[in-house]
């Protein structure tokens, strides 16, 4: 059964070096975005023994050039573990997407300028 894609906004793989961080109650969680588009991201993080803590709130990072979209709440779409280079190693990669619930205009316009910055894409 061939998948079928249910994106809204076409994603753009992110060049710069530019983190997610994952808000809870008690802790935050980094991971590496790996694309984004105006309705959501995928980024990549570690884990060791431990499962990553329900959060329903993210800040996007660029620090290279202090960029910091703050409290982007989203939902989680998708999370799966991604196969290992260290076949013995006790830390799991995983990858998970999201999608952004109730951008405010600020938030919109600064994920819209990061995505015109820092990923590699065409224009239509």
């Amino acid at each position: 059964m061939e998948k079928s894609e249910r994106r809204k906004q076409k994603r753009y793989a992110v060049k710069d070096v530019a983190f997610v961080v994952l808000k809870t109650n008690t802790d935050e969680e980094l991971g590496q975005i790996i694309n984004i588009s105006e309705g959501g991201l995928a980024f990549q993080y570690f884990v060791g023994n431990r499962t990553l803590q329900h959060s329903n709130q993210l800040d996007i990072l660029l620090p290279d050039n202090g960029l910091n979209v703050a409290k982007i709440h989203f939902k989680p779409v998708a999370d799966y573990e991604l196969s290992s280079e260290l076949p013995f190693s006790s830390i799991t990669k995983r990858q998970q997407s999201v999608e952004f619930c109730l951008l405010n205009d600020n938030q919109l316009n600064e994920i819209k300028e990061f995505i015109d910055t820092h990923t590699y894409h065409t224009k239509d």
